[in-house]
Formats: C-alpha cells, sequence, structure tokens
C-alpha cells in the first residue's frame, strides 16, 4: 500500500492509455537491475513489459513461429511452455538434458533435419530438474547456436534464487552473436500476483513484438508497474531477495535431508543450486501409483511425464 501512496500523484496521467512497451519508470528501474544483479547492459528502450513472463515467451513465439513450426525445447522442459505451444499448433521437439545441460549434438541433429524457428531454454536452476547449465556448455551452445542462426529465448525466471554461491552469468551476458532473446519476470523473486514479466527485445523484432503486444491486451497494468518502479529505486526489491533467499535455502536443505533419511534404495534425486525444483527419479515405473498415494496422505507433487513433449503414462 505503501508503494500505491507513492504514485497518486500520476493518478491522473496512469489512469489513461499507455505505451504497449510498459512504464518507462520501471524499465529504467529494470535496466539497472539488470546491469548489477545479472551483468546485462541494456537501455531502457530495450525492454518490453508484459503480462508475467508466460505472455513474454508466447509473444516471442508469436514473432517467430507459425503454426506447424517445430521449435526446440529441452526434455523435461516447463510445462506451462509446453502448453503455449501445444495452443499454437507448433510442435516441440525435445533435446536431452544432463546436469551440465542440453545434449549439443542431439541439438545440432535436430537442427539440420528439421530447421527449428527456436530454442527455449532454463540455462539457470531449471524447471523441474534443478540443473543448471554449466559455463562451458552455454559458450558451446552459444557458438552453435550463431553457427545455425537459431534464436534461443532464455526463461532466467529462477536465475536470482541461489542457495551455494553467485548464479551462473546468463546466456544474454554472454552472447556476442545476438542470438539470445532474454526473458524473466518478478514473479518467483517477489510476487507472482504482481503479474510483470519483461523480455529483451533484439532489434530485428522490436516492432514486431510491439504490434503483437498492442494485440494482445494494449498495455500493462499502469499502477502496478509505476508501484514496483518506486520499490525498485529504493532497493527493496535486492533487499526482499536477501531476506528471503535463507528461508528458501533451509526449506530446499530440509527436503533433501527428508529425503536422504526416507527414501528407500534406488531412488535418485538431483540436488538443484538454486530455484524450486528437484528431479526425483524412482527405480520403476510406478509414478502414478505413487502419485495417488501421496494425495491420499496430503503431498501434492507434479508427475514427470507432464514435462514431456511426449508423455509415456508414467
Amino acid at each position: 500500500w505503501g508503494m500505491l501512496a507513492l504514485i497518486k500523484r500520476d493518478a491522473p496521467n496512469l489512469m489513461g492509455y499507455r505505451a504497449p512497451q510498459g512504464d518507462l519508470a520501471l524499465r529504467v528501474e529494470l535496466a539497472r537491475f539488470l546491469a548489477t544483479e545479472r551483468d546485462i547492459t541494456v537501455m531502457p528502450d530495450d525492454i518490453l513489459v508484459t503480462h508475467g513472463a508466460m505472455q513474454g515467451i508466447a509473444l516471442i513465439a508469436d514473432a517467430l513461429a507459425a503454426p506447424g513450426d517445430a521449435v526446440l525445447v529441452e526434455e523435461p522442459t516447463y510445462l506451462g511452455f509446453i502448453h503455449k505451444m501445444s495452443v499454437r499448433g507448433l510442435k516441440p521437439l525435445s533435446v536431452p538434458v544432463d546436469e551440465d545441460g542440453p545434449d549439443l549434438d542431439a541439438l545440432e541433429a535436430l537442427i539440420k533435419t528439421h530447421n527449428p524457428r527456436f530454442f527455449y531454454t532454463v540455462p539457470t536452476h531449471h524447471n523441474p530438474t534443478g540443473y543448471t547449465m554449466s559455463e562451458s556448455r552455454r559458450r558451446d551452445l552459444l557458438a552453435l547456436a550463431a553457427r545455425h542462426h537459431l534464436p534461443v529465448i532464455e526463461d532466467d525466471i529462477y536465475g536470482l534464487i541461489a542457495y551455494d554461491g553467485p548464479p551462473g552469468a546468463a546466456l544474454r551476458a554472454l552472447d556476442n552473436s545476438g542470438r539470445v532473446i532474454y526473458v524473466s519476470s518478478v514473479s518467483k523473486v517477489f510476487s507472482p500476483g504482481l503479474r510483470v514479466g519483461y523480455v529483451i527485445m533484439p532489434d530485428h523484432l522490436r516492432e514486431r513484438l510491439l504490434s503483437l503486444r498492442r494485440a494482445a491486451d494494449m498495455f500493462g497494468a499502469s499502477f502496478t508497474q509505476r508501484a514496483l518502479a518506486h520499490f525498485m529505486a529504493q532497493g527493496r526489491l535486492r533487499a526482499h531477495i536477501r531476506r528471503v533467499l535463507p528461508t528458501y535455502r533451509a526449506r530446499r536443505d530440509a527436503m533433501l535431508a527428508s529425503m536422504e533419511r526416507h527414501m528407500p534404495d534406488g531412488v535418485q534425486w538431483t540436488t538443484p543450486r538454486g530455484g524450486f525444483s528437484t528431479w526425483v527419479t524412482l527405480p520403476e515405473p510406478t509414478m502414478r501409483a505413487v502419485y495417488v498415494v501421496a494425495l491420499q496422505h496430503g503431498l501434492a507433487f507434479t508427475p514427470g511425464d507432464a514435462f514431456t513433449t511426449n508423455p509415456n503414462g508414467d
């Protein structure tokens, strides 16, 4: 409420139609934030504020691909992305991942065979595996993308939720070829209810993305964006992140310790260095049965096939 009170004097301007790109004051603060927190140098005019990161990803997909086109995704990947591509009639092709990131040989083979429109990746604190792509794999991915002129959508929504040291460098910060299209939001570090995401627009997609945003919903919630701008200008977003990380880290540690104590032999899981996900692998295909029993005991989790492009029912 304090932040909303600060923008009372701006109310007459904020009550009318606004630019589809988003509030300028917020874009200024986002540019400063990206420079200090993710080592990404951009101008405010390079940023498009969206209704959450998912709208940003959807706008980029619409700008780059048409129904029937192939796109590349990690396997497993964020289930919301799979749904977004499905309703758009796109054909997601899966690239296996390991603890260092995507299998680049498999990715290159798919590029040569299917001519995909882009590759979607969550390189830092991956959803759902919890993996963080190694720096060497990041640089090799960027070289491959440049070689094949492949756009890469970097979903960095979990980038700052790091528990064991600084997060890995963003792909966008390492990119010298202009292939990476960066997407993030304040949902995971502050509040999903704000619905404030953002995209760093490449020059060649700028007008297309702005046109698609106008067609989607004209512009975002001006009051919310201006209030967030004030919040960030006072350093309170950074302070909030510093305050909540120890709590999130403790929850991660408690979950891992509990699995260590109670999981039977043969069960494996990842140890995330950040984010909110760990990937559990059972020795036998019994996930559906376990899911039902877990619900009966008040525990919910997401079965792994929800994160795949070709679910096999387990």
